[in-house]
């Protein structure tokens, strides 16, 4: 990719990079408006406006970044995604909806698995996205954690935060799975955020679980992230965000992240892609 990107801090060789940066332009499984497969072209572009600098003043020179380029289609991402984990590099995939990590997850889950040990997914979302076909669509974008449990997450570690919107079967799904763990966007309210996260790092701050964090844009209000396909009112804040992001970032291993459902075509004077990118260079610093 080009070297403009991300004010020249890419690296060439994919084995030297401390993260490996992927874009995933599809968003045929969307629901409601398109535009999510611009979003990992405008997160580049924006990067070059942005200095590699975390918000402390820690410059993040030497968090080389290697870009795979891009996805565009579906039945490709399970097999890259197999060659990606492979690196040292922390892998981070910029969709594209919500599908895509269908099969992102898929790939993280089996291979811990493989290696003895214990895959948990935390999915910050307005959205359940436990269907397990949405509009004549299996791979639709709200089927992503019914998926992962099919393809072998067990259901007590997978973890929801921000929701606030869901389906009929949704709630007969959970209510007959209860040992999800369910943050609805009026519990957080409720016993706070900080409750919250000390729960969640209480229960999996052994280093036998690998996490892989899935963050869809409209966990936030549509004030601080308008740019998205299905955006919920009461939402978390830009800055309730970044409190869970990297408290989770600094207290649990984590090993694998999306961030998707950024709709540039949707967006206004691209908000919601810039709040991608500053918690992006936020991540890069805990790395």
């Amino acid at each position: 990719m080009n070297q403009e990107y991300f004010r020249g801090i890419n690296k060439t060789e994919i084995e030297k990079a401390k993260v490996i940066f992927t874009g995933l332009t599809i968003d045929e499984n969307c629901s409601n408006v398109v535009g999510t497969k611009f979003a990992p072209k405008r997160f580049r572009e924006l990067s070059n406006v942005l200095p590699p600098y975390a918000m402390d003043g820690t410059f993040l020179g030497n968090k080389h970044i290697y870009d795979c380029g891009d996805i565009n289609k579906f039945s490709d991402i399970e097999n890259k995604a197999k060659e990606i984990f492979k690196y040292e590099g922390f892998p981070i995939f910029i969709g594209g909806d919500h599908s895509v990590s269908i099969a992102t997850e898929k790939v993280f889950i089996k291979q811990t698995i493989k290696n003895d040990l214990i895959p948990v997914v935390i999915h910050l979302d307005a959205h359940a996205d436990i269907m397990s076909i949405y509009q004549g669509n299996e791979i639709s974008h709200a089927t992503t954690n019914y998926h992962a449990i099919k393809n072998g997450l067990d259901p007590n570690n997978l973890v929801m935060i921000g929701i606030r919107s869901y389906e009929d079967i949704e709630i007969e799904f959970l209510e007959q799975h209860n040992e999800i763990t369910v943050y609805g966007i009026e519990k957080i309210w409720a016993m706070g955020i900080e409750k919250m996260l000390e729960d969640i790092i209480t229960k999996y701050s052994n280093p036998n679980y690998n996490i892989y964090l899935s963050l869809d844009i409209d966990c936030l209000d549509p004030a601080y992230a308008p740019g998205t396909g299905t955006p919920e009112a009461f939402g978390l804040s830009s800055k309730e965000l970044y409190q869970i992001v990297l408290t989770l970032f600094d207290k649990l291993n984590i090993k694998a992240m999306d961030i998707v459902e950024i709709s540039p075509t949707a967006d206004c004077n691209d908000i919601t892609t810039y709040v991608g990118i500053k918690l992006f260079y936020e991540i890069l610093k805990r790395l």
